[in-house]
């Protein structure tokens, strides 16, 4: 832990991306938009086209750039103070070849994509940047190069941790998290399988976990005195009594029971407040209502159509169970938009802001 003091500002390390998609240019319009702040401070792993690009045509040029030759140059966490806003520069991938264009992926573009995302991720279990920013890569891609399933499970598997000890999580806030909004968190049990897997794939334990991760998250990181959680159903209707599967009452009940359990040993479990297994829709309904502060889903579509649907909501995704702070903007690559530079980076903003936040609360 960094000593509490005023002076102190997060230091948010910035994978890449994939560099044929959006990634590039969401990072630098949230990091020139957030350099006017106070907030925190900023080492992005760009390839030299992108990040020599965004120099030339950057809106503010009185924005400074440092430019490092690696991660050893970063003055160590109790050394840092003001002033916020710094941009710091790490040419990643230097020995990969640019094969790339806008919105055209290549092998080379999915190697750039995990070069900068290992750099990055080194950069923080290594202490030298306090959290992990990660624009978007291609799965397709980048499992060209090697094994990669996603984000959460490539970050769990370089941690040394059980892929079913993470949570793929988004939150959004019901206004500016800078002001302290309350947050909503809705986070999804599996996440990169199969439909027909699903079932099979459920556990009480990982369902307790989930639960448990969740409603630590809301108490400790964002101050919710008295979390309302609820956890969805597999099947439609919950089940009915049993009529659509037997999902619900051998496994996800059993895994909420376990849950009250766990929470139950801590000083404020006993004021969380499960709901479920209900189904789906009239949870998220819920959550968008704010009569409920979460939502545990089964699957992966069950929480991102969900998600995706409240658009009067900015979402970042959020990884619990890691050793070290991760968040992402809530979307993808957009290669079909790569190159006309219109991108929004309202998702990556409170991706950034969400890490800084985090890294804050636990100086």
């Amino acid at each position: 832990m960094h000593k509490k003091t005023k002076k102190f500002i997060p230091l948010i390390a910035i994978s890449s991306g994939d560099p044929a998609g959006i990634g590039p240019e969401i990072s630098f319009k949230a990091v020139e938009y957030l350099s006017k702040g106070n907030l925190c401070s900023f080492l992005i792993f760009a390839h030299e086209t992108d990040w020599r690009r965004w120099k030339s045509e950057k809106k503010n040029k009185n924005i400074e750039i440092q430019l490092l030759e690696g991660i050893e140059q970063i003055k160590v966490p109790k050394e840092r103070n003001k002033p916020a806003g710094k941009i710091f520069i790490i040419d990643t991938g230097q020995r990969i070849r640019p094969t790339w264009k806008k919105g055209k992926p290549t092998e080379e573009s999915g190697a750039m994509s995990l070069e900068s995302l290992k750099s990055a991720l080194l950069c923080v279990m290594k202490g030298y940047a306090d959290a992990l920013v990660t624009p978007p890569v291609s799965k397709e891609w980048a499992n060209r190069v090697e094994k990669f399933q996603g984000h959460t499970e490539y970050l769990a598997s370089f941690a040394g941790i059980p892929s079913d000890r993470v949570l793929m999580t988004f939150i959004t806030h019901t206004h500016d998290i800078l002001k302290k909004g309350r947050p909503i968190l809705i986070s999804t049990i599996t996440r990169h399988i199969p439909l027909r897997l699903v079932p099979s794939s459920l556990t009480a334990e990982k369902i307790a976990k989930g639960v448990t991760l969740l409603c630590t998250s809301l108490v400790r990181n964002f101050g919710v005195k008295k979390p309302k959680v609820g956890i969805c159903s597999l099947n439609p209707h919950a089940s009915d009594g049993g009529m659509f599967g037997k999902e619900e009452s051998e496994i996800i009940a059993i895994g909420v029971e376990k849950s009250k359990r766990q929470l139950t040993r801590t000083k404020w479990g006993k004021k969380v407040k499960l709901i479920g297994p209900e189904g789906a829709d009239g949870l998220m309904r819920k959550v968008n209502l704010r009569e409920i502060d979460g939502v545990i889903a089964m699957f992966h579509d069950q929480a991102m159509i969900a998600v995706k649907s409240m658009v009067q909501n900015v979402w970042a995704g959020l990884t619990l169970g890691l050793p070290f702070i991760r968040t992402t903007p809530s979307h993808g690559t957009a290669f079909d938009i790569a190159n006309l530079q219109s991108a929004d980076a309202s998702s990556m903003i409170k991706a950034i802001e969400i890490a800084s936040i985090l890294v804050l609360k636990k100086t």
